[in-house]
């Protein structure tokens, strides 16, 4: 399969030499040259895959982010020449999948997205296994990509269902972080702690926007563990 990956950074140079590194490794990839109308270009391409730049004319790329995620679940990574943790950070809460700063080595950058694909459509995707994953009355659907909860169907990143999924399967024991990175990500050398951390914030979010009757504790130094009401949450 040749995927499509949607290029959104207005330095026109930085973007074809993007280009030219993906087509070296049989990548299908286009840029994005209208900088108003983003959602419409990616409703129109549907990129397997969208690398975004952070400083974009008209509104930044948090912006185009929080509104991409919300017309598709495929792979968002974002590239930046700012390297705060702040900005990993709001870049990971907006909806990203990774981040990557500028200037980025070739490699490291087809290793990060062969990364992202390999977790969303490859053999990491999980979409051999069907069954839904049951905590009480809660239901972890894979296929609709959902947490189901009465009449309540929650959206979830291809990263979050993968981190529910690990803590259902073990619950109601407790998961280090090296597992749930192993079962997340297979390339970990190219992961930033932080984007665990995060993406556990965004689950907990939800399920509290939702007021759900389960909740993620954290296991001080070790991992995190599942809990149901029951539990005492």
């Amino acid at each position: 399969m040749v995927y499509n990956i949607l290029i959104i950074e207005d330095d026109f140079g930085l973007a074809k030499s993007i280009t030219n590194v993906l087509e070296k490794y049989n990548f299908r990839s286009s840029i994005l040259d209208d900088f108003q109308d983003i959602e419409d270009r990616v409703v129109d391409t549907k990129p397997d895959l969208i690398i975004l730049d952070i400083n974009l004319p008209y509104y930044n790329g948090f912006y185009w982010c929080r509104k991409i995620r919300k017309i598709t679940s495929n792979p968002i990574m974002i590239i930046s020449s700012r390297d705060s943790n702040m900005d990993q950070i709001m870049a990971l809460e907006y909806g990203a999948d990774d981040y990557i700063t500028k200037p980025f080595d070739s490699e490291i950058l087809i290793a990060k997205i062969n990364s992202l694909l390999r977790r969303t459509f490859g053999e990491l995707s999980g979409t051999t296994i069907n069954e839904q994953l049951k905590v009480g009355n809660i239901i972890l659907d894979k296929d609709r990509q959902q947490l189901l909860a009465g009449d309540k169907q929650i959206d979830l990143s291809i990263t979050e269902l993968k981190i529910l999924k690990k803590l259902i399967e073990e619950y109601p024991n407790s998961v280090s972080r090296d597992e749930l990175f192993f079962e997340v990500w297979d390339e970990n050398n190219f992961v930033e702690e932080n984007t665990l951390n995060v993406n556990i914030r965004r689950i907990r979010r939800k399920i509290d926007d939702n007021q759900l009757p389960i909740g993620i504790r954290t296991i001080r130094t070790f991992g995190y563990q599942l809990v149901a009401e029951e539990d005492g949450r």
